[in-house]
């Protein structure tokens, strides 16, 4: 049944609404139109967005079983808790972010029968160095999980591609969204001059960067292989920060 004023009831499932998969979660409910869309974040005690969530107007629901770390017991125990939130808001939609929320978010809903599930993928559990055994039981995971999800939806292309790839997400129904952003500040010439400064990098150089944890899955080496073919290319020196 659609919540207040007719709104379609959404449940946003987030393991920890923090920078990174939180943030995506939040900015994409913001995007929501709140005359036609109702949202409630539910997510693990930890995140430091859930006051930003509330402040917006959402509802916020703090799950005391979601974790981040693999534990069976307390998984379990985080579908079950999940289940009667779900089972009392009666929610439209289930829209899960990330792969640990995507596993207890999507399983609660299927059980709840909620009428659409959507997940985003911002990236994916396994990894070319993991163990074959390992990898092939997440992609295995992923693919069991895909086939009780509506809609599928990634915050790049080539995360869209390698779920296609993969037999995650059929192509018909999983779509790249890039994160939604409000306002993008407008660099000036005096806000170029004193980040050069804050930086001790002259006011003429070129300056190419990156920000981000240093992370296989943030790819820093494919970045570092960039910045050095641009180097060598056009010939000018680099300052890369990575943070």
């Amino acid at each position: 049944m659609p919540g207040a004023q007719g709104r379609i009831r959404v449940g946003v499932v987030v393991t920890r609404f923090i920078a990174g998969a939180g943030g995506v979660a939040l900015r994409g409910a913001l995007a929501l139109d709140p005359d036609r869309f109702e949202v409630t974040i539910l997510a693990g005690h930890e995140g430091n967005l859930l006051d930003d969530a509330a402040q917006a107007g959402f509802g916020v629901v703090r799950l005391r079983h979601m974790k981040p770390d693999i534990a069976p017991r307390s998984d379990l125990a985080a579908v079950r808790e999940l289940a009667e939130h779900i089972e009392e808001a009666a929610y439209d939609v289930i829209h899960t972010h990330s792969a640990k929320a995507g596993l207890i978010g999507r399983v609660a809903a299927r059980w709840e029968r909620v009428p659409a599930i959507v997940h985003t993928f911002h990236g994916f559990p396994f990894h070319p160095y993991q163990s074959r055994a390992r990898r092939g039981a997440y992609i295995a995971i992923e693919r069991a999980l895909g086939r009780i999800t509506d809609r599928f939806l990634a915050v790049g292309s080539a995360v869209a591609a390698d779920a296609i790839r993969l037999g995650i997400a059929p192509a018909e129904r999983i779509r790249a969204i890039g994160s939604a952003i409000d306002h993008v500040p407008h660099a000036t010439a005096d806000s170029r001059f004193e980040a050069r400064r804050k930086l001790d990098l002259p006011t003429s150089a070129r300056v190419v960067g990156t920000v981000g944890r240093l992370d296989f899955q943030k790819a820093p080496a494919d970045m570092l292989a960039a910045f050095g073919t641009c180097g060598r290319r056009n010939g000018f020196s680099q300052a890369l920060w990575q943070a």
